[in-house]
């Protein structure tokens, strides 16, 4: 039975390259080669669980996070052999970007899942995993001047943008038990909602549609994020974070206020 376990993922590998083989010969063949794909990566999550299973210790959120990993390893695989993978492959470029993505959800998906679960050995992990996650969502919202709109008028390149800092946010669950993270919700606590402003302002003044991305997400992430920090240390906040604030807000009305002027006239 071990032994079966420990090559189950290879069997597998090698059905899932066979039926590649094949599926790619012939437009027609199509389903086969998608049916090889999805068999590829369940061939790595079988070797992934055996190795799981061949380790002590460990928490459930540690096993989601290693998922998670592996997902957005393969993830990157597809973007980084994307050349040649779609000479041999026989798929267009959006076609296997849509499988990138696929595993980007997937990974993401499970890498929130871990957050509220004991997590034991793997918090780092899950740390550098969603910055990988993050980074492949927010760079796909690039280029966003071709980007067809979906729903409410937002355009796709700016949901990928809101995907990533909506992940930005459940990071920071993983990023606590860090030396950055313990200072953070520690002594600066009471100054949390200042830095937040900060950031709020670069991310409000920066020039984003001069770099690719639609500046709409970025300052709308500027108008919230002081609100959450505040709402969230409201209790330890001092009076000099809130005048801060309010400052900040102000800053906001009137540089929206000059930008209405200038449409009007």
């Amino acid at each position: 039975m071990n032994t079966f376990t420990e090559w189950t993922g290879l069997y597998s590998l090698g059905v899932a390259l066979i039926i590649i083989g094949v599926g790619r010969r012939r437009e027609s063949f199509k389903p086969l080669l998608y049916l090889g794909i999805i068999g590829v990566s369940i061939s790595a999550y079988e070797l992934l669980f055996y190795q799981m299973l061949q380790a002590s210790g460990g928490a459930l959120g540690d096993g989601l996070i290693a998922m998670s990993a592996l997902g957005a390893s393969i993830m990157y695989a597809y973007r980084i052999l994307s050349p040649w993978l779609v000479s041999y492959l026989r798929l267009t470029p959006q076609e296997l970007k849509g499988i990138a993505h696929i595993h980007w959800a997937w990974s993401s998906c499970l890498l929130m899942a871990a957050i509220p679960l004991p997590i034991g050995v793997n918090r780092l992990v899950g740390l550098a995993t969603g910055v990988f996650l993050i980074r492949y969502a927010i760079f796909q919202g690039r280029n966003s001047r071709t980007s067809p709109s979906i729903l409410g008028g937002i355009t796709i390149a700016e949901m990928w943008v809101y995907l990533g800092l909506l992940e930005v946010a459940g990071m920071r669950v993983y990023w606590r038990e860090t030396a950055v993270g313990r200072f953070w919700a520690g002594p600066l606590v009471p100054w949390n909602g200042a830095i937040a402003c900060v950031v709020a302002y670069f991310l409000y003044i920066l020039p984003w549609e001069s770099w690719g991305w639609s500046k709409r997400p970025w300052q709308q992430a500027a108008y919230i994020i002081p609100l959450i920090i505040l709402w969230e240390t409201r209790l330890q906040t001092y009076p000099i974070t809130l005048l801060l604030a309010a400052g900040f807000y102000i800053f906001l009305a009137k540089v929206g206020e000059n930008i209405g002027n200038c449409y009007q006239s």
